[in-house]
């Protein structure tokens, strides 16, 4: 859980409760996510590996009944995967297109919150496509191109998800490449796992 300082006028001390976590299925999982945001008072929930299909219209009309709305980019061509934004209908957001890519997942979004612009990204890189382990050296050259193009846009940047790194391993090279690109572009991780 982390709370975010906005800047409002009218409120100076005010934050937006967020919330990340990987469901491995929400469509079983519904009021169980929805219990916990409001017992929370969670304004923004990101969800990585949703599983939803671009027909789960069930699931999304749960979610977006208990004063959210849901922004979510499924997996299309087979089942798991996906990621999703579960926001409080009072923050105003905008979805903004992702850019293609293919060793992993996301989303992106401009969320205002009194003067206060957050840019969000929610991401998911799976270990294996299509049955073989994913490209980590093609993973960092599209990872910094988002970097890139992410700190170009105003506002703060916040970037969640599974990324399937053992943080903790220091002496994994992948490991050591993704410290470096955060640390390149001067970002701070708050990672646990």
């Amino acid at each position: 859980l982390i709370c975010i300082k906005i800047m409002q006028s009218n409120n100076p001390g005010k934050v937006v409760k967020f919330c990340y976590f990987n469901a491995q299925s929400i469509c079983n999982k519904t009021n169980d996510i929805l219990d916990y945001l409001l017992d929370n008072d969670i304004d923004i929930c990101a969800i990585s590996e949703t599983w939803l299909n671009s027909i789960d219209s069930v699931t999304v009309a749960s979610l977006e009944s208990e004063n959210y709305k849901l922004h979510h980019v499924p997996r299309l061509e087979k089942r798991g995967g996906g990621v999703a934004l579960l926001i409080k209908k009072n923050i105003d957001f905008m979805a903004l297109s992702p850019s293609k890519v293919t060793m992993f997942e996301y989303l992106n979004a401009k969320l205002t919150c009194g003067n206060s612009v957050i840019n969000i990204v929610v991401l998911y890189r799976p270990q294996t496509i299509n049955g073989k382990n994913t490209s980590c050296n093609l993973f960092f050259d599209e990872f910094s191109d988002l970097l890139s193009k992410q700190l170009n846009q105003s506002g703060k940047l916040l970037i969640v998800g599974d990324f399937n790194f053992h943080w903790n391993n220091h002496t994994d090279e992948s490991v050591i490449k993704m410290k470096d690109i955060i640390n390149s572009f001067d970002l701070e991780p708050h990672i646990t796992g």
